[in-house]
């Protein structure tokens, strides 16, 4: 299983992360978390805190993963979207698509570097 980081922006007085997690089997599952911003914290520092914190459900966002590495899916039927309108050009965070390595609390820009962790 690998979590990569989809979403890394400030949002008012808090910063919104997003786990993009993709099982062995292709199966992905997308979970946000904001959390306060705070002077002295380092990416990684927020990115840990988004995985502890609670979300409206009571989850922690790792409680939720874990749940999701075990869940057993049901394939869905094909099912068309309509188009929406263009969103606004947003800057993107270098941190978008890095790997989050839950053990040592590290970035990384490869998959290897969490085989070699």
């Amino acid at each position: 299983m690998e979590i990569k980081i989809k979403d890394f922006e400030d949002i008012g007085d808090e910063k919104l992360i997003g786990f993009s997690v993709i099982r062995d089997d292709d199966m992905v599952f997308a979970i946000d978390r904001k959390v306060p911003l705070a002077d002295g914290k380092s990416d990684e520092d927020y990115i840990d805190e988004a995985y502890k914190a609670n979300g409206r459900n009571g989850k922690t966002a790792k409680q939720e993963i874990e749940g999701f590495e075990t869940w057993e899916s049901t394939p869905l039927p094909n099912i068309g979207r309509e188009e929406s309108e263009p969103e606004e050009e947003k800057v993107i965070s270098a941190n978008i698509g890095k790997v989050w390595n839950v053990d040592n609390k590290k970035l990384s820009a490869k998959v290897e570097a969490l085989e070699n962790a």
